[in-house]
């Protein structure tokens, strides 16, 4: 049985620069943290089927995982999957839906996220440790936020 949170938080702008900054690869190093690189595997523009490597610092740690864009709807929704035996997990199936809609003069954004393919034991593991995968990702919306912000500010 797959492992399933979600996660809700405000960016500071309208829906069509957060979902850019959402997916937009090149200024990932701007905002997210501990992010040492990104490696694209495809050619194309972003949408469904692109897919990257993604090189972060976690814990101490160097860890690589592999994202592939299973939704890409500009600027309502975006879907990521990410095949742990390509990676630094070694097995797992990671999926993580994001569905951005107005609020007030920002952006709520809902993210819904799912780790299944794993053993009995590593999903007990995983559950347990679920508030800690619920704190990366509520910490790089947090990036996220402070970076639009700043995009404003020098837009001023």
């Amino acid at each position: 049985m797959a492992v399933q949170f979600q996660i809700t938080h405000t960016l500071p702008a309208p829906p069509e620069r957060a979902f850019e900054g959402l997916t937009n690869l090149e200024n990932a190093e701007a905002w997210m943290p501990g992010l040492i690189r990104i490696e694209r595997l495809d050619g194309g523009a972003a949408g469904v089927g692109s897919r990257w490597r993604e090189t972060r610092t976690m814990y101490g740690k160097e860890v690589s995982e592999e994202f592939e864009v299973t939704t890409f709807q500009p600027p309502s929704r975006f879907g990521l999957r990410v095949d742990g035996s390509k990676g630094s997990s070694g097995n797992g199936v990671y999926t993580f839906d994001y569905r951005l809609s107005p609020d007030g003069a920002g952006t709520r954004v809902v993210m819904d996220a799912s780790i299944g393919g794993i053993s009995r034991v590593r999903e007990w593991i995983t559950r347990l440790f679920s508030g800690m995968y619920k704190k990366m990702i509520a910490k790089d919306l947090h990036a996220l936020a402070e970076y639009l912000r700043g995009q404003d500010t020098s837009a001023a």
